[in-house]
């Protein structure tokens, strides 16, 4: 699983995607993608995810 991860960031860094984030297409910080290189989504949406995850449905 981590290593498609990896190879999806990689195809990200060729499209010159990599950094951007899939849920509001903002650029996702340095210092996110440091500590996380794989992470498609800047905090505020990756929040936003994990809150909707966590409400009943």
């Amino acid at each position: 699983k981590l290593l498609k991860k990896i190879d999806e960031a990689l195809g990200r860094f060729a499209t010159q995607t990599y950094g951007i984030c899939e849920g509001c297409e903002g650029d996702i910080p340095y210092k996110r993608l440091k500590a996380r290189p794989v992470t498609t989504l800047c905090i505020e949406c990756k929040t936003s995810q994990e809150e909707a995850e966590k409400s009943p449905r």
